[in-house]
């Protein structure tokens, strides 16, 4: 089984691609599973889909679907992170009361 996924892009247009359901879903499935407790560094992503077998190019084309946010951090001595989340799951997990 395939499904249409529908891309836009601002002064490209719109194009559809089909692929199969099951490698889309698995994608998504890990990335959900990796950022549910929530920020995660990008880096460390990466790292976790390499060794998934998952290329780079498909863990970004599921930060977009999944509407992943990323946020810049600056820490001391001029280092930075920058960490994405799904706001969903921050949102689960920091507005609950203890």
């Amino acid at each position: 089984m395939c499904v249409c996924v529908i891309h836009a892009y601002n002064n490209i247009g719109i194009f559809c691609s089909f692929v199969p359901l099951f490698l889309r879903l698995e994608e998504a499935m890990f990335l959900e599973e990796v950022l549910k407790d929530g920020f995660v560094d990008y880096k460390k992503v990466y790292e976790l889909a390499e060794e998934n077998g998952i290329k780079k190019a498909e863990v970004r084309r599921q930060k977009a679907l999944l509407g992943v946010k990323s946020v810049h951090v600056d820490g001391e001595g001029g280092e930075a992170l920058w960490l994405w989340f799904i706001p969903k799951n921050v949102w689960k997990r920091y507005s609950q009361t203890q």
